[in-house]
C-alpha cells in the first residue's frame, strides 16, 4: 500500500514548489504526458506551460516525459518543450523508470517522477525509488480504461492515506 502513496500532491505541475525539490537533492524531473501537462490526446502545450518548462531548466533542473503513448504522439511535445521524451514506457514497469534514470544521467532517488494517476506514476516511481508527485488531472476527457477502472480504484486507496 507504501507504493501507492505520493511523496507530494500539487493541483497542477506549476504548482510545484521547485526551491523545495531542489533542496531534497532532486536534480530531475520525470513527467507523465496525458492529463498532467497536456488534456489527453492533445500534444501541444498550452503558453503557461512551456513557460513554466523553460523556468524548470532555468533552475538547473533536467526534464524528460515518460509516456505510454507511442513515439509519433509524442513527437511534436517533445519538440515544443525541447524535452526528450521516453515513449512506449509501459508505465508502472520498472524498465521506463530507470531508462529515465539513465537518459537523465541522474540516480533514481535524484529523480521526481509528476503525474496524474497512481497506478502508473506513483506507483512505478515509488518502486523504483523516485520521489513522486501526484496532481490533479487537468481534463475529464481520459481512456476509458483509467476513466471507468482506474480512477474509481484511485478513489479507494486514497480514502485509506
Amino acid at each position: 500500500m507504501s507504493n501507492l502513496v505520493p511523496d507530494m500532491q500539487a493541483d497542477r505541475i506549476q504548482d510545484i514548489d521547485l526551491e523545495l525539490l531542489w533542496r531534497r537533492g532532486i536534480r530531475g524531473l520525470v513527467f507523465d504526458l496525458d492529463n498532467t501537462i497536456t488534456p489527453w490526446h492533445q500534444y501541444a502545450p498550452n503558453n503557461d506551460i512551456a513557460g513554466w518548462f523553460e523556468m524548470v531548466k532555468q533552475a538547473g533542473f533536467k526534464a524528460c516525459i515518460l509516456s505510454n503513448s507511442g513515439q509519433e504522439k509524442v513527437a511534436k511535445i517533445s519538440k515544443w518543450l525541447d524535452v526528450p521524451v521516453l515513449a512506449n514506457s509501459k508505465k508502472p514497469r520498472l524498465s521506463g523508470f530507470l531508462r529515465a534514470s539513465e537518459l537523465l544521467e541522474l540516480a533514481p532517488e535524484q529523480l521526481a517522477m509528476i503525474g496524474d494517476q497512481i497506478f502508473t506514476d506513483v506507483f512505478g516511481g515509488n518502486r523504483a525509488g523516485l520521489y513522486t508527485i501526484l496532481t490533479e488531472k487537468i481534463a475529464d476527457e481520459e481512456f476509458w480504461g483509467t476513466k471507468n477502472i482506474s480512477r474509481r480504484l484511485e478513489r479507494v486507496v486514497k480514502r485509506h492515506w
